[in-house]
């Protein structure tokens, strides 16, 4: 009997994995041209995210692997003292926390096979190359580990790491200060009208990392389902970030709208771990981080406490304790508004993307082949 329970089980587990697994790689292409440059070609959208996946894969496994070691806070065993960071900025942020449990009934059931194909080219790289897998118990990844990714990555746009790092700094006593930073990408849409050649012009000029979870990776997708640009994603995007399509192209700069709210709380005079909120005493949840951090050949293990408000995590200062909310929290449909923008054939089409409003921050420019320019300085409240 157990055997036959086994073996049931067995059977329902691959069931389920088949389901899941929704490209049959031998209908992806991938041709690289005389730069090392992807351009991957599918009947379907699903089929060319996956194949964006594994050429991403084929060049910048560890950039994917930090990010979904961070998702772990295991990031700082691999990648010393950057990947501590990123480890202590996932388990602040507590993305999970944000995260409904039926979250796939927030995006189209369109956008999903996308996701899950991501997903897929992911896992079976890191079960086709074993010897690359750089620790145990962390793949096979899901969809939910990306939208993680996606809410880390739009917190470090939105300019809340910068606030988080002046509190583990212990820099807010006595002053909570809007930060601010200078220098930053550069991008221009000029209409034909200003242009010598009478030819409407867009440049972008990001300014990211060359390696890392949130340098640029260059790609061209096409599918038979009308994806068809170049441009830059992330290592675990699920579709371009900025760039061009047949009809329209777009960038992004980082802007400086107040996303993150840092609040002093008011603490009980006896009770320690109790602050005030509309007149009524709440307890802090104590959240305690253990990881390792990777320093020569040891792993230091590092043990740090935290806490979290009904405002949302909570850092102690020297004698005070902080509390943060980060907008960029509050919705998980910011890669299908980004795969969206991607499918759009013409302004109308690119505005109703941009409407989704699930992009916290990040200012827009825009041109078209129509001589449309456009732009946005983007902000959630």
């Amino acid at each position: 009997m157990k055997k036959h329970l086994i073996t049931i089980i067995a059977v329902l587990f691959s069931f389920i994995l088949q389901a899941q697994n929704n490209v049959d790689p031998s209908d992806v292409t991938i041709i690289r041209d005389a730069y090392g440059i992807p351009h991957i070609f599918g009947e379907t959208d699903a089929d060319v995210a996956y194949g964006m996946g594994w050429a991403i894969c084929e060049d910048a496994f560890n950039d994917i692997q930090q990010t979904m070691f961070a998702m772990h806070s295991r990031s700082g065993e691999v990648f010393g003292t950057d990947g501590a960071a990123l480890d202590v900025l996932s388990f602040i942020a507590d993305a999970d926390r944000y995260i409904p449990e039926d979250w796939r009934s927030d995006f189209s059931p369109e956008f999903l096979k996308v996701l899950d194909a991501k997903v897929q080219s992911i896992n079976d790289y890191a079960s086709s190359h074993p010897d690359e897998v750089k620790l145990k118990g962390i793949f096979p990844i899901s969809g939910r580990d990306i939208i993680k990714a996606y809410m880390l990555g739009n917190v470090v746009m939105s300019n809340a790491v910068f606030d988080i790092v002046k509190l583990i700094d212990k820099q807010l006593d006595g002053e909570i200060s809007r930060t601010t930073e200078s220098g930053g990408s550069n991008a221009w849409a000029v209409s034909s009208k200003r242009t010598n050649n009478g030819e409407t012009w867009m440049i972008s000029n990001s300014h990211q990392p060359l390696e890392g979870p949130f340098a640029w990776y260059e790609a061209h997708v096409q599918s038979n389902e009308g994806w068809d640009m170049m441009g830059a994603t992330f290592p675990t995007g699920v579709s371009l970030f900025v760039g061009t399509n047949r009809n329209l192209g777009w960038t992004h700069t980082v802007n400086a709208p107040d996303l993150t709210d840092v609040y002093k709380l008011e603490m009980h005079p006896t009770n320690k771990l109790q602050y005030k909120l509309d007149g009524n005493w709440f307890e802090l949840e104590k959240r305690t981080l253990k990881f390792k951090v990777k320093i020569g050949p040891l792993k230091i293990p590092i043990k740090r406490t935290f806490y979290y408000s009904l405002h949302g995590p909570v850092i102690k200062s020297e004698k005070d304790f902080y509390a943060l909310r980060m907008v960029a929290l509050y919705d998980t449909r910011a890669p299908e508004q980004w795969w969206r923008m991607n499918k759009a054939s013409n302004l109308q089409e690119y505005l109703a993307a941009v409407d989704m409003g699930a992009i916290p921050s990040l200012t827009f420019t825009y041109a078209d082949k129509e001589d449309n320019i456009y732009f946005l300085s983007n902000g959630r409240c």
